[in-house]
């Protein structure tokens, strides 16, 4: 036998060893003397037709001769297979936008669906279904678009190619089209021409005959896109590991470090937070009774991502659009919110959505490997779970923490002159704007600035308090006054505080 691969007229263009191709060992069983014997046999075959081959049947071939069991055999299994592709539709005058995805089912030579001007069509994956043996799939193009896969893993419908030549029958008498299944109950005296339709078609949906997508089909390329989804997890795991290391708000590495996260429980998490699903969640919290750090850090988790540019539009770490579905988006963060405060875990959630975090070195990864601030979560923290003037972290307030946050981005490069090419992150204005105190507030900090020059207890007693309405209700509650009477009280003890000082 040759050395060019066997099946090269099978998908020739896919062929890897049109010339030359490596013996594939293949059992040959033959009819000997009334029974059936076998032995074994190189057939030269390349490696796409020799996978597609073992993923979808065993290897062996049946016949009376080599030759006959590889023709009639080995080979007939390729033309046997129905073949699936994925494609793309977009119209001419709109190219731009994510289009429509179909699912077609057809043979080796088929093309594209329709034809005309007005379509533009975009191949996403080829691939062959065997429903007779184990349900194998085989992607002769792979389908490599995470949101392909997603689809796939969803989609309905097939479409089956219309067959390469229709014929149509034409009376004579009337020069009318006549069913095929009418044809039996034209009067005999009328004679009928069979011709060629050479009709168009112009629309898969009402023009193409359908039937619905096989569930093999759909746990494939389920399975497929977790394992991207999977691999996703893991960059983001080693971003929090690498970056998320400040110890005043917790250490991934040594807290979280030896936790083995499962891509699917932060999937399934997340999607229980924005859908609301109550039950979920709680059986996710009570999952892990004697081990709370793992739960910690799913939750951590799923925050990061959601957060982590990187993934943003990916399902891996997407969430509802706010100005599509505000009421999911704002479901879904309030979920979270609690989530972290029932854990006790509001301050370092609280550090962690007003900073956000980065890599800080572009020479190694992505200047987008950022973990963003959170404006939603901040203002659904403060002040319901953290007041303005509770300290969350090294003795900071939440606006004090804000303003002396650092995640400055290092770029590598030679330094000199004591210039460093250094790029400042920008912190979030609107989180700012948030946290800045009102006109009153900055008033009686500055009065609280004089204040701690004083060495008596009492005056150092009243400078703990930095915010106002908390000032005028002690002095309320102390000297029995309204408040007119507590601001004019205040304004007495600052009057004193000055002249004494002077």
């Amino acid at each position: 036998m040759e050395n060019n691969c066997v099946a090269s007229e099978h998908l020739p263009e896919k062929c890897q060893g049109k010339f030359s191709a490596e013996g594939r060992e293949i059992v040959f069983k033959y009819p000997e003397y009334g029974q059936y014997s076998e032995s074994t046999e190189s057939v030269p075959m390349c490696n796409f037709h020799y996978n597609w081959l073992k993923t979808l049947w065993p290897m062996q071939m049946s016949g009376e001769t080599l030759c006959d069991a590889v023709e009639n055999d080995l080979l007939a299994r390729f033309k046997r297979r129905q073949i699936f592709r994925v494609w793309r539709h977009y119209f001419k005058q709109y190219p731009k936008g994510d289009g429509t995805l179909y699912l077609l089912e057809g043979h080796e030579d088929d093309d594209i669906p329709l034809k005309g001007d007005k379509h533009i069509w975009q191949l996403e994956g080829v691939f062959l279904y065997d429903d007779y043996r184990n349900s194998a799939i085989f992607e002769i193009v792979p389908v490599t678009n995470p949101g392909v896969m997603k689809w796939l893993s969803e989609n309905k419908l097939i479409y089956l190619y219309p067959a390469k030549t229709i014929y149509e029958w034409i009376s004579e008498e009337t020069g009318e089209i006549v069913p095929e299944e009418e044809l039996d109950q034209v009067d005999g005296r009328c004679s009928y021409e069979k011709v060629e339709n050479t009709q168009e078609y112009t629309n898969i949906s009402r023009d193409f005959e359908m039937f619905g997508c096989e569930e093999d089909i759909k746990d494939h390329f389920r399975r497929n896109h977790e394992k991207i989804e999977a691999a996703k997890l893991r960059k983001c795991l080693y971003f929090m590991c690498d970056e998320l290391r400040d110890p005043e708000i917790f250490d991934w590495n040594s807290v979280y470090g030896d936790c083995r996260v499962e891509m699917g429980d932060v999937y399934l998490l997340k999607e229980a937070l924005v859908n609301g699903n109550q039950k979920t969640i709680s059986r996710y919290r009570h999952a892990y009774p004697d081990k709370i750090i793992n739960f910690h850090a799913i939750i951590w988790t799923v925050y990061v991502a959601t957060n982590h540019e990187l993934y943003w539009n990916t399902s891996f770490g997407s969430t509802p659009d706010f100005y599509e579905e505000e009421k999911r988006y704002n479901r879904f963060w309030k979920n979270v919110v609690e989530l972290f405060v029932e854990e006790g875990l509001a301050k370092p959630l609280l550090c962690l959505a007003i900073s956000g975090e980065r890599n800080r070195d572009v020479g190694t990864q992505s200047e987008r490997n950022i973990m963003h601030p959170n404006s939603t979560v901040v203002k659904m923290l403060i002040p319901e779970y953290i007041h303005m003037h509770d300290e969350i972290t090294d003795g900071l307030t939440a606006w004090q923490y804000w303003n002396c946050y650092d995640n400055r981005l290092f770029k590598n490069g030679d330094h000199t002159n004591d210039y460093h090419d250094d790029e400042v992150f920008r912190k979030s204005d609107l989180i700012g704007e948030f946290l800045r105190p009102g006109p009153e507030q900055e008033e009686l900090n500055e009065e609280s600035d004089k204040i701690d020059g004083m060495e008596t207890e009492e005056i150092q007693e009243e400078k703990k308090a930095t915010n106002q309405e908390q000032v005028f209700q002690d002095i309320m509650n102390i000297y029995g006054v309204g408040r007119k009477g507590a601001e004019e009280k205040l304004d007495e003890l600052v009057k004193n505080v000055i002249v004494k000082h002077d």
